[in-house]
């Protein structure tokens, strides 16, 4: 997320929680807040939610939209499996910096990073790959892995 997009997001949750109807039905309430957002988007925090969620729950609350609309697109790309390009920046930087280069080692490597051994890497999801990439390039070339 860009700097801009944080304090975006920023912004939006405050108008959240600044709107009348929020300060009037959900402010003294937490476990009304929590159903309202678990029946509109499935997560029991506004912190959980996109941008594009976060401004239509803005624009509900304060009466600009009468539509709660969840983005079931954005969570299922969170959730899906890892990409082409996580899967090759993988295997790029494991060739690169790991001293025993073998795909047996790789998989330990993730199973240590993930705690789970993947067969295959477009096993992984993006959460792991990710996860994984992260802990390949903090490795010093020739390192530990």
């Amino acid at each position: 997320m860009t700097p801009k997009q944080k304090i975006y997001r920023n912004n939006l949750l405050s108008t959240i929680h600044l709107s009348t109807l929020y300060k009037t039905v959900y402010a003294h309430d937490r476990d009304l807040w929590e159903a309202f957002l678990i029946n509109a988007y499935g997560v029991s925090s506004s912190s959980k939610l996109f941008i594009s969620e976060l401004a239509n729950l803005a624009a509900y609350l304060n009466g600009k939209v009468s539509v709660l609309i969840a983005d079931p697109k954005q969570k299922a790309n969170e959730e899906g499996k890892a990409t082409k390009a996580q899967i090759s920046k993988i295997e790029t930087v494991w060739a690169i910096k790991a001293r025993d280069k073998s795909e047996m080692a790789l998989r330990n490597f993730i199973n240590r990073i993930v705690k789970s051994r993947p067969l295959y890497l477009h096993n992984l999801n993006r959460n792991e790959a990710t996860k994984v990439i992260l802990a390949l390039e903090n490795l010093a070339v020739g390192g530990t892995a």
